[in-house]
């Protein structure tokens, strides 16, 4: 339950970011890569 309310609070993160600013919309996109693949490698 934990880790789906964590990616539920990042996603909104990102999601709040890319309307901000779009130019987040690229560091976004690396920070979720770092993520799936931290999740899948564990």
């Amino acid at each position: 339950m934990s880790i789906y309310y964590f990616l539920s609070a990042r996603m909104q993160n990102v999601m709040s970011g890319l309307k901000s600013n779009l130019i987040c919309f690229n560091d976004s996109l690396l920070a979720s890569n770092d993520y799936l693949s931290l999740f899948s490698r564990a």
